[in-house]
């Protein structure tokens, strides 16, 4: 009398694993953004993310941080542009270009400016003055 044997269907396991794995490389290879506002500010500041084709608004009270994902295959037409003000009129802006597949971290101090102390070199390097705005790394 002959048993019959059941057969591991590894199709099904590979078939899975086609549609995770592009998944999952996009999703950590997605440059992502954060701003990292400092915890001893006093002041709650408001934001606004302007990605391409996505804005994002809100607003942070001290020691938090507002994050974005940005494209993966970014073009020569794409623009990432994070702009923060407080309640009492200060306003400022940065242009961001990011880097595929890693994470910026951007750091402000207590008055809002951009922390170069705590903001890598390489970070600071991908960071512009929004045209016609104030400089952000100044008070």
């Amino acid at each position: 009398m002959s048993v019959n044997k059941p057969r591991i269907r590894y199709s099904r396991w590979i078939i899975l694993l086609l549609f995770i794995l592009p998944v999952a490389v996009w999703y950590f290879a997605s440059p992502v953004v954060a701003v990292n506002f400092s915890p001893n500010s006093k002041e709650e500041f408001r934001y606004v993310w302007n990605t391409q084709d996505r804005i994002h608004r809100g607003d942070i009270r001290h020691g938090g941080s507002a994050v974005e994902f940005s494209h993966i295959f970014a073009d020569e037409d794409f623009f990432m542009m994070f702009d923060w003000w407080t309640d009492k009129g200060f306003k400022r802006c940065i242009d961001i270009t990011p880097e595929w597949g890693s994470t910026i971290d951007i750091y402000l101090d207590d008055s809002g400016r951009i922390d170069t102390a705590k903001t890598v070199p390489d970070v600071i390097a991908r960071l512009k003055q929004c045209s016609g705005r104030p400089d952000p790394f100044r008070p």
